[in-house]
């Protein structure tokens, strides 16, 4: 189908159309993501990417270079949102792209929320059709090039596109889009460099769009599209259904801050040892039962901050020691003897009934089982599918308020990071989101 089929149906989800459910979620991650970008805008990494792209003036005023900063320091920490289906982290290209074009555009919250809904489902809509198989056999950061896609979809509608123009915004988003996950295996900034790049390409496109430039009409089906050229393989009903699932509904937020295939055998892990008033030392082996997915999460000796993100042992241990997986703890205990003593208790076995409930429902890659037994030979046994923060199984009440509270405090105490979260909580009664885009960055 044309690309304009798929600008047609998202020109549908209108300021008043949108249910009260999705606005809400809305609002939700506009608060989930403005967190995680606040708790990690001053460390170091961060002020690179920023001194890389402001050179000597010290501002960076543009919207792209303003997304691909935002973008790149939020993805930093990996405690933003994600879809399990359609895989990888919408939230960031897509709000960084909104807040940034709020900085220089003047638009109210109701567009706001407008603008990122149809960001996160035209994110959910390409991001079904092409994974897992692009994120898990080709070998692309679904961030990147559904991210693309979806901030395309946020910046044409924050910038007035008409049907036609943000069909091309789309198009030209996706011609243009990569990232590659190479990361995940030697390491690097790209993995969180990617998100932003989506931000501002974008932003890019959507401006080039209104400027009259086009891009393929077949973009996603062509013989030498996106599909083809990102997944080979793909489903031809998704790809035709151009109905809107209100995709911002099956996001997920989280709750440590590390890759999502980790998250549901922590929340076990994390039971366990809470409700039995377990520690560390009296833990003698932790097996952990997965699909081929959870079995590549089986390192012991992260060199980098991005592999320790990934890695199921490691993450385990820091979470025994700490009661916590943050990135700082992350970052802070590579080359840790006693975190490695740790995580060489935790076992990893592919199990072929997990690779089974995958072919099912290929969102279910984290689901894993958990065997922990004690040295004075307790055992507890556990088996999860979906992780706290899932649509399936959402975070407890208040969750999201302490977990914005904690990050956004660290740069602007706590006074000032309440008025934020308070400000975002009523986002769709702001005249105009510019000044809450200013306190956010």
């Amino acid at each position: 189908m044309p690309v304009i089929d798929l600008a047609t149906m998202l020109q549908g989800i209108t300021e008043e159309s949108i249910p009260g459910e999705a606005r809400q979620k809305a609002i939700q991650c506009s608060q989930d993501m403005a967190g995680v970008f606040l708790g990690g805008k001053n460390l170091p990494e961060g002020q690179q990417v920023h001194q890389a792209l402001a050179g000597a003036s010290g501002t960076i005023g543009e919207p792209g270079a303003l997304a691909l900063w935002i973008g790149s320091v939020t993805r930093l920490l990996d405690f933003d949102d994600g879809h399990r289906r359609a895989m990888g982290h919408p939230g960031v290209p897509i709000l960084s792209s909104a807040i940034a074009l709020a900085k220089t555009v003047d638009f109210p919250g109701k567009k706001f929320i407008q603008a990122i809904t149809r960001g996160y489902e035209a994110y959910g809509y390409i991001g079904r059709v092409v994974n897992p198989k692009a994120y898990l056999e080709r070998g692309f950061d679904a961030t990147g090039i559904c991210g693309a896609v979806g901030s395309a979809a946020t910046a044409g509608t924050i910038l007035g596109l008409c049907t036609e123009e943000l069909g091309n915004a789309i198009s030209i988003a996706g011609s243009l889009c990569g990232g590659l996950n190479q990361y995940a295996i030697d390491g690097g900034s790209p993995k969180f460099l990617c998100a932003g790049w989506a931000a501002k390409l974008g932003i890019t496109a959507a401006q080039l769009a209104k400027a009259g430039l086009d891009g393929p009409s077949d973009i996603f089906r062509g013989r030498k599209g996106f599909c083809q050229g990102f997944a080979v393989e793909y489903d031809p009903e998704l790809l035709n259904d151009y109905r809107i699932h209100w995709e911002i509904l099956n996001v997920y937020l989280k709750r440590f801050a590390c890759v999502r295939r980790l998250h549901a055998s922590l929340d076990i892990v994390d039971r366990i040892v809470g409700e039995n008033a377990l520690t560390a030392d009296r833990i003698e082996r932790i097996d952990v039962y997965g699909s081929a997915f959870i079995a590549e999460s089986a390192k012991y000796a992260p060199k980098d901050l991005t592999l320790a993100q990934t890695s199921m042992p490691y993450a385990i241990a820091i979470l025994l020691k700490y009661g916590a997986v943050t990135m700082e703890l992350l970052k802070e205990n590579l080359g840790n003897q006693d975190i490695r003593r740790l995580a060489e208790k935790v076992v990893i076995t592919e199990e072929e009934a997990f690779n089974e409930i995958l072919k099912k429902d290929k969102g279910l890659w984290g689901a894993a089982r958990i065997d922990l037994r004690t040295k004075d030979g307790e055992t507890f046994t556990e088996e999860r599918h979906y992780a706290l923060g899932e649509r399936e199984n959402p975070l407890p009440e208040n969750a999201l308020r302490e977990k914005f509270m904690g990050l956004a405090s660290r740069s602007l105490g706590p006074n000032a990071a309440r008025e934020i979260y308070e400000g975002l909580a009523d986002l769709e009664n702001l005249e105009t989101a510019r000044t809450l885009a200013s306190k956010i960055i």
